[in-house]
């Protein structure tokens, strides 16, 4: 009995060793009042090509849409260069999808990258070894790439450097956006639309004067 429950327990802890699941978690912070969800590289990956590596910070028990997600990947490199320009498109289904600077036509100088782990070092001293590489999107975008049945995305505006979701990652994506965007995502409005909303509102207030409720 004893050897078979060994056998059993090397089996498991081998499956584990090698599994090719990536690991979505979910855990809320009571004292924050928030909940984060992430999606963390396979214990198979191996760094020779990038994949997924999300993290969305909900408020509350992360049951409202957000104003805005990220699409990130982990990235092996040994250049002193930290690529600020991060991810620099991804297409869906064969459409290039638009990120929030496109839809506001305004830039972010929130960073799009992030160095994750650094090199032991040598002659050069530390360099950046993994990094996180990201973009924004709106939750109809994000949701358009995560229902995408095909998707590819370029990092750094390197021509060189275009990769494709492969179907396990696209399940993966799907899955994890299943997670943090509600069914019905809120639709974000551009500047002429809150104008056009304003004047709407100044407009009833206006004919309501006088009212007694």
């Amino acid at each position: 009995m004893m050897k078979k429950l060994a056998i059993l327990s090397a089996i498991f802890s081998l499956f584990w060793a090698t599994s090719s699941i990536a690991e979505i978690t979910k855990k809320y912070d009571e004292f924050k009042d928030i909940t984060t969800v992430s999606l963390r590289p396979s214990n198979s990956w191996d760094g020779n090509s990038p994949t997924l590596f999300m993290d969305t910070e909900m408020e509350g028990k992360g049951t409202e849409n957000q104003s805005f997600y990220v699409f990130s990947v982990i990235f092996k490199t040994f250049k002193t260069d930290t690529c600020a320009s991060g991810v620099t498109g991804v297409i869906a289904d064969g459409q290039r999808v638009k990120t929030m600077t496109d839809l506001n036509q305004r830039g972010y100088t929130t960073a799009k990258y992030k160095v994750l782990k650094y090199s032991e070092g040598g002659l050069l001293g530390k360099m950046p070894e993994y990094l996180a590489l990201s973009e924004r999107y709106y939750p109809a975008e994000f949701r358009q790439i995560a229902n995408a049945q095909s998707v590819k995305y370029q990092l750094c505006g390197n021509p060189e450097w275009v990769y494709e979701l492969s179907a396990e990652e696209m399940a993966q994506l799907r899955e994890y956006a299943q997670i943090v965007i509600p069914e019905t995502p809120k639709q974000h409005k551009s500047p002429l639309d809150l104008l056009e909303q304003m004047s709407d509102q100044m407009d009833n207030n206006n004919r309501g004067r006088g009212r007694v409720w």
